[in-house]
């Protein structure tokens, strides 16, 4: 599976790229807050090294894991952008460290992105005072711009001066989800369009939209289908066979249904002359039917067993396979594995 999908085929993943790559090219921070995890966060990051890279060739890039910061931020940066020219600062009461990196047009520190995650509290803390006091005293056009990513932790970081701040979850939707699910299991050997769209739904719904979670299922392609259960303990060894056998349903309700009352409709066109000679039918809760299109397959069999049409061996198994499946569905029974795989290898 190619991780890269997500953050360039995905219009709205390559639409949050973009707007990140042009606030940078405008010399214009950006804290990007998200409430779940970003997936393919190792990617997100190459892609804007190289679409940030690719509008301004000279601006370098820096990497900082907040956790490893053993001091202050202040001191952290100073040190680390300002330690050969140290001398030249001299602490006053109006001219803190913060106000002296801002105002140093000189240094290598206003060419340079900066990206970084804070996760604690206090990290998030130190990471908002440094940049409220840094990006007030950077002139336009002349200043470091930093890329912070951090988890929601519901408090407002109000209004920072050249700074943008974008949500994650403004950007992606379900749908989104969904698509990335769909063109991944396009790229699935021997699978027929009806089983992908199975894979993909049944993914999509055993990963809870956790799409890490849910490309590591679509690797298994067709085993997915006949092993559902097996596959989902190996990603998601947590899960319980109430919960897949919810997703299968609700999966085979809305792809494997379809299928079934496609061959009924088959069944309907092909016999359907010598069914009306069954009408009006009286199912066996006593029910009548007089309108031969809203049989189901096991008024059919029945019509069938009681001599209205005749079926060779094979369709008449087919009939009744297809029956009970139905059956099960109905009852909110999913199919069973092998079964599922049977019916979608017949569409």
């Amino acid at each position: 599976m190619n991780n890269n999908v997500w953050w360039t085929k995905i219009a709205n993943a390559a639409r949050l790229i973009s707007d990140v790559t042009d606030s940078v090219s405008d010399r214009h921070s950006v804290i990007l807050v998200y409430s779940d995890d970003i997936p393919f966060y190792d990617d997100m990051f190459e892609t804007l090294h190289k679409t940030i890279s690719s509008t301004d060739a000279s601006s370098r890039f820096t990497e900082i894991d907040s956790s490893q910061i053993t001091t202050d931020v202040e001191s952290y940066m100073f040190d680390e952008f300002f330690a050969a020219s140290a001398g030249e600062y001299f602490p006053t009461p109006n001219n803190s460290r913060t106000r002296f990196m801002a105002e140093n047009i000189s240094s290598d520190l206003i060419s340079t992105n900066i990206w970084l995650k804070a996760e604690s509290p206090v990290q998030l803390e130190m990471w908002r005072k440094f940049l409220t006091e840094y990006n007030s005293y950077c002139k336009k056009g002349r200043n470091a711009v930093f890329l912070l990513i951090m988890k929601d932790n519901g408090k407002s970081w109000g209004n920072i001066k050249n700074t943008r701040i974008l949500r994650y979850e403004d950007y992606i939707s379900q749908y989104d989800k969904y698509i990335y699910c769909m063109l991944e299991a396009a790229e699935l050997k021997d699978c027929t369009p009806e089983m992908k769209k199975y894979i993909a739904e049944l993914a999509i719904g055993l990963s809870g939209g956790d799409m890490e979670k849910c490309r590591d299922i679509l690797g298994f392609g067709k085993q997915l289908i006949s092993e559902t259960f097996g596959v989902c303990r190996t990603v998601i060894p947590k899960m319980d066979e109430r919960g897949v056998k919810r997703v299968k349903w609700e999966t085979q309700m809305k792809l494997v249904f379809p299928i079934l009352e496609k061959y009924r409709s088959q069944l309907l066109d092909l016999y359907l002359t010598d069914i009306k000679k069954a009408i009006p039918f009286t199912t066996p809760t006593h029910e009548v039917i007089e309108d031969p299109f809203e049989l189901d397959l096991g008024n059919l069999k029945q019509i069938c067993d009681n001599g209205y049409f005749k079926m060779d061996d094979k369709k008449y198994k087919k009939l009744v396979f297809f029956k009970d499946s139905r059956n099960d569905l109905a009852h909110m029974k999913p199919i069973d594995d092998n079964n599922a795989l049977k019916i979608l290898k017949e569409d």
